[in-house]
């Protein structure tokens, strides 16, 4: 039979399991991860013309946790006048010191045909050339990983005032 003093121990670990299993008190006490807070800043220019597209996607990163997160591995989606442009991977780890900014950039090449294609359709009705970015991260951290996803939009050419 048990004594009082083993029953308490038993008791107290069973409830820092339950505590522990429960994501609201691991939140409470700095035991779960929040996701980085990105948003795309920027889409540079490298190259445009009807042969060739190289852009560069620039994302604000913050992370908004005491610890260190990594991003271990970042794939994206590039969407414009409703056409699938690419696809993408950032193959270098991106580290996150805890409360800190960081700057991301993934470069990225639209295929010629496709190129062709998207500047075709914009002169067809050159309204507003919008991109649109999706990506999936996957994140390291102290307490384990986690996937997360994301997705923005910036404005590449504005529309021309065609009557």
């Amino acid at each position: 039979m048990l004594d009082r003093r083993r029953l308490g121990i038993l008791i107290a670990l069973s409830g820092l399991v339950v505590i522990g299993g429960c994501t609201y008190f691991r939140q409470m006490i700095g035991w779960v991860a929040e996701k980085p807070e990105i948003k795309l800043v920027q889409v540079e220019v490298q190259s445009f013309s009807v042969h060739r597209i190289e852009l560069v996607f620039v994302l604000d990163i913050v992370n908004p946790n005491a610890f260190r997160v990594d991003i271990e591995k970042l794939d994206y989606r590039v969407r414009g006048l409703d056409m699938e442009l690419g696809k993408g991977q950032h193959t270098d780890q991106i580290v996150l010191e805890a409360k800190e900014h960081s700057t991301a950039r993934l470069p990225f090449s639209v295929d010629p045909d496709v190129a062709l294609n998207l500047m075709k359709k914009y002169l067809k009705n050159p309204k507003d050339l919008k991109l649109k970015l999706m990506a999936s991260l996957h994140l390291g951290t102290a307490f384990g990983s986690m996937d997360m996803q994301f997705e923005d939009e910036k404005t590449l050419i504005k529309g021309l005032n065609v009557q």
